[in-house]
């Protein structure tokens, strides 16, 4: 049986300006801390991970370019209060490492899973912000018996509706997209290592 993998392209000038517009509009909610982080040993990386509060679980999935902070500081307090929240950064995003593998949807999805084993949740609710929207798409797909409810956010399944210029716009995609950015800022402000940055830079 062909496995069903979702093919999308977020890496377009036209979606990091959306992210740029979104990122200085950002304020800053109640800080709290993580009762327990670290890292999760899976799929031959390593994937970063927190974790808030206590109650039934929901994983939050961050969009690309994305840290945890960034895209959930101000819902994670909120949701800490009466769930246990479980929030990871993908591969190359923050605090998690880059890694010389494939970045796709479906590689994702089944860091999630790994994650979920390494912290023995055996099933939880899913929240994803736009890629980290599709990767609980595909996750859902991938482990249905996993997920009890999913939550989409400013996400898509499917990139064959949106305009040609947008589709487009990825093969004139540079790195020097995101200098003196506050995706930069953040990214920097955690990543693990400076000389091979992730998604951002590879330096």
């Amino acid at each position: 049986m062909k496995k069903a993998v979702l093919k999308s392209n977020y890496f377009t000038p036209l979606f990091v300006a959306v992210l740029l517009f979104c990122s200085a509009l950002q304020s800053h909610g109640q800080k709290v801390k993580p009762s327990d982080s670290g890292y999760a040993p899976v799929n031959g990386i390593k994937v970063y991970y927190e974790v808030y509060g206590e109650g039934e679980p929901i994983i939050l999935l961050h969009g690309a370019f994305y840290t945890i902070e960034m895209n959930w500081a101000e819902l994670i307090p909120e949701l800490s209060k009466t769930r246990k929240v479980i929030a990871i950064e993908f591969q190359g995003h923050g605090h998690s490492p880059y890694a010389d593998r494939k970045l796709d949807i479906d590689n994702l999805a089944s860091d999630v899973d790994g994650v979920m084993n390494y912290l023995k949740v055996d099933s939880a609710d899913v929240a994803g912000y736009s890629m980290g929207g599709s990767v609980a798409y595909q996750f859902a797909i991938q482990y249905p018996k996993r997920v009890k409810k999913l939550v989409i956010i400013s996400s898509t399944y499917k990139t064959s509706g949106w305009l040609p210029v947008v589709n487009g716009a990825f093969k004139d995609f540079k790195p020097e997209f995101f200098d003196n950015t506050p995706l930069q800022t953040a990214y920097d402000a955690v990543a693990p290592t400076k000389r091979n940055g992730g998604i951002l830079y590879n330096r």
